[in-house]
């Protein structure tokens, strides 16, 4: 792939998740398969991190993992190519006064 398709297709990932920020959750929330990886992946990943651990997360959409690891005490840097992506991020991260 060369460096002009990258970048058309790059920006063409980052519209459709910034479409998406807005209802993400709500899609997501309540689907029992997404929960239980979700929660296979943390119960993994808690099992290889120490205490207070500092975590890089890309991709991190509207920062459910990311605000799931700050609360449990780590240091998470979170991170998403959608701009909408990262307001709902920033937004949630003030909701559960983590900042």
């Amino acid at each position: 792939m060369n460096e002009q398709t990258h970048s058309v297709s790059e920006q063409a990932a980052e519209k459709a998740f910034s479409k998406q920020a807005a209802i993400f959750d709500k899609l997501y929330a309540s689907n029992i398969i997404i929960q239980y990886k979700r929660q296979r992946v943390r119960d993994h990943v808690s099992q290889l991190i120490k205490p207070h651990s500092k975590i890089l997360e890309l991709n991190a959409g509207t920062g459910e993992d990311a605000i799931y690891f700050a609360q449990q005490g780590h240091n998470v840097h979170a991170t998403d190519m959608a701009k909408d992506m990262q307001e709902k991020l920033v937004e949630r991260v003030k909701q559960s006064k983590l900042e």
